[in-house]
């Protein structure tokens, strides 16, 4: 009967063991998936700025390209004439 109980508790031992490895393994591969989404959802928003950065340059050389066609410059100060209004 000593045998038997050895036994028993020995392999009772390693299966709660198993259980420990098993709990720990999945705490670490959560807290890894945790991590993993944080980054998803910080690249998304980096990749919706950059997106918006891109659009707002795209203008821009549409409006430069369309003022080069038409010619057009900058004013420069002999073309600047200051108006007063008297109140």
């Amino acid at each position: 009967m000593n045998k038997v109980n050895i036994i028993l508790l020995a392999v009772a031992f390693a299966s709660a063991m198993t259980v420990v490895t098993v709990k720990n393994q999945t705490r670490l591969r959560f807290s890894e998936l945790d991590r993993a989404q944080k980054a998803e959802i910080q690249l998304e928003q980096d990749y919706a700025r950059l997106q918006l950065a891109q659009a707002k340059l795209a203008n821009t050389r549409l409006i430069k390209a369309a003022a080069k066609r038409q010619k057009l410059q900058p004013p420069i100060a002999a073309d600047t004439k200051i108006i007063t209004v008297k109140q």
